[in-house]
């Protein structure tokens, strides 16, 4: 299942910290807040790379929390 995120909130924390929330495949349980430090120093690019590293790692995170969900699913002692 190919995951996608989507930014679902952004808010302004202190001078310079800035809080983006990721939200992964509509599911409101992989919400996940990740702040940078703004500087003058940054470009657009700078921002959109920071943005889509933040982007695999949620991505990455629902992933691995479905693979690990299904492999103790598969342990389950089966009834008849």
């Amino acid at each position: 299942m190919a995951h996608t995120t989507e930014i679902i909130n952004v808010q302004h924390l202190a001078d310079t910290q800035v809080a983006v929330t990721l939200r992964c495949c509509g599911d409101a349980t992989t919400d996940s807040a990740h702040t940078i430090d703004v500087n003058v120093d940054q470009t657009d690019a700078d921002r959109q790379a920071w943005l889509d590293e933040r982007h695999t790692h949620v991505q990455g995170l629902h992933a691995n929390r479905d693979a690990a969900k299904a492999f103790f699913e598969s342990l389950k002692k089966k009834t008849s």
